[in-house]
């Protein structure tokens, strides 16, 4: 069979396409070579649009990628530029390259590892003071209280003890025989303070307890100096039955003592 050039109608080989009256006819195989050739075109066209939308499109986002080049010493991802990191143990605060201090203790993480200390604790040696502050951040600071006794007195009350004291018993036992008065001085010589200092102030007859003052100091730096006088009142029923003539007397064999020194201690 053939085909009609003008209409494409099939009609017997050899014959006039009765519609467009010509005979200048095309076989099949003919026919089919040109459809071919026809989507091979169309294809190549298409292909020829796909490449230039392509390299088209391809070189607007280098373009944009060049514009969002990070322009700071760091970029973070939500910063709109492209990420530009930090190096180890820094990081990007406010477009600057940080050092990190991990543990919030004023010393960077790479000044921890020079002094060796803990990065992500911040008293490594567990005293009072943080490493940032610490001067010895590896050895534990500790106060260390000093108190002495700068001068001490025992004023007797004579006139009462002649007006409590009849017969050799007590008359008046709320009655004031004495007031010992100590002057002390309280140090702290270490290297780190203490919350709190606590002693006692002991007053005595004849090596034989009569009273006792407790003290009480609250937190005491470094460095602290503090100084105070105590008097005591001490009363005719403090004092035991065996202690009575010595008093009488105008005894001399008193004492003060400093016992139970207590405060903080870290080392």
């Amino acid at each position: 069979m053939s085909y009609c050039n003008k209409c494409g109608k099939e009609i017997p080989e050899g014959s006039y396409c009765a519609d467009c009256k010509i005979n200048n006819l095309n076989s099949k195989v003919e026919q089919n070579k040109k459809n071919n050739l026809i989507i091979f075109g169309i294809f190549i066209g298409i292909v020829v649009i796909l490449g230039v939308l392509y390299f088209t499109l391809n070189a607007k986002v280098i373009d944009n990628q060049k514009e969002k080049e990070c322009p700071y010493e760091c970029c973070k991802e939500s910063s709109g530029f492209i990420i530009k990191p930090c190096s180890n143990l820094y990081e990007c605060k406010e477009s600057r390259c940080i050092a990190i201090d991990s543990d919030e203790d004023g010393l960077t993480d790479i000044k921890e590892e020079e002094l060796g200390t803990n990065p992500i604790n911040q008293n490594s040696d567990n005293d009072r003071y943080n490493d940032g502050i610490d001067t010895n951040p590896l050895t534990p600071n500790s106060a260390n209280i000093d108190v002495i006794l700068t001068s001490k007195s025992w004023d007797w009350k004579y006139g009462n003890i002649a007006l409590t004291f009849i017969g050799g018993g007590i008359i008046n036992p709320d009655l004031v025989i004495a007031e010992p008065k100590a002057s002390v001085e309280v140090t702290n010589l270490g290297n780190d303070y203490t919350s709190f200092v606590d002693f006692s102030i002991i007053f005595k007859i004849s090596n034989t307890l009569i009273s006792r003052k407790e003290v009480h100091i609250n937190k005491f730096n470094v460095g602290d100096n503090f100084q105070e006088i105590y008097i005591q009142e001490i009363t005719a029923g403090e004092v035991p039955d065996l202690l009575i003539n010595l008093i009488k007397e105008g005894t001399n064999d008193w004492g003060i003592e400093i016992q139970n020194l207590n405060y903080e201690k870290f080392s």
